[in-house]
């Protein structure tokens, strides 16, 4: 993708397929084309406001069949924190093959994660922070897994069945 031409209307621009791939930089975390454009779709679909955050904070890409995704907080990909810009930048992790009937509510579902600043590796993370994503994908008016709340609800129960039932630890040190 390329800047914007003489004569074309950077606003416009700006919010066309073509200008917010370009801004994200694309090519160079995703080389799956179909994968780009679900991202770049996806972003249009967003509200404006969370457009504009996703294009300026957040970075994409995909590591073949990995996952569906995953959202880090960009502090990770900072050397050093205390140069860091007030807002956190996202990696967006997404898997290039993900099924397609789940694919926009998925990136919007990680997406969401950015925008409500989950960070996995703070001890502040809610307990139910998929169904938080998963919430406001579909307030967004995503459909699929992404935005299936009573999926990730039954997720988030099995994992607390699971915790409840390990047998405690104790510091034996």
């Amino acid at each position: 993708m390329s800047a914007p031409k003489d004569g074309d209307d950077l606003a416009d621009w700006d919010q066309s397929a073509e200008g917010i791939h370009y801004r994200l930089g694309l090519d160079v975390g995703i080389d799956d084309d179909q994968t780009q454009g679900v991202i770049v779709e996806t972003i249009t679909r967003l509200p404006r406001n969370v457009a504009e955050y996703a294009i300026e904070q957040c970075r994409f890409v995909s590591v073949g069949r990995a996952n569906l995704g995953i959202t880090l907080p960009g502090r990770l990909l900072q050397p050093n924190p205390q140069e860091s810009k007030p807002e956190p930048r996202w990696l967006i992790v997404v898997e290039d093959r993900m099924p397609a009937k789940w694919a926009h509510s998925v990136v919007a579902h990680e997406i969401a994660h950015a925008w409500l600043k989950h960070d996995r590796g703070s001890p502040d993370l809610p307990v139910d922070c998929e169904v938080q994503a998963a919430t406001l994908t579909g307030e967004w008016g995503f459909t699929g897994r992404g935005a299936d709340v009573a999926w990730h609800r039954r997720q988030l129960e099995k994992s607390q069945a699971l915790n409840a039932a390990k047998p405690a630890t104790r510091n034996r040190g």
